[in-house]
């Protein structure tokens, strides 16, 4: 198996979600953000929350719904 690294700068990514009709690849990364990648470059922080991190704490997931209108986390 070949692995190929399509973004460089996170903190701690463990999650990875696209909205319908968007290019971007969004990124959860455990501390509580999450970040818009195109292109192997983080482009923004389109949400920020505060949660308890370490061990299995944390944002640990996200999803958008299946019209891209909203983002769960």
């Amino acid at each position: 198996m070949n692995l190929t690294q399509v973004a460089s700068g996170l903190t701690l990514p463990v999650a990875l979600a696209w909205r319908t009709g968007d290019t971007r690849m969004y990124v959860a990364e455990q501390g509580g953000r999450v970040r818009a990648v195109f292109g192997g470059v983080i482009r923004q922080t389109v949400l920020t929350v505060t949660v308890g991190t370490g061990g299995e704490r944390g944002l640990l997931g996200l999803v958008f719904s299946p019209d891209g209108t909203k983002l769960y986390v």
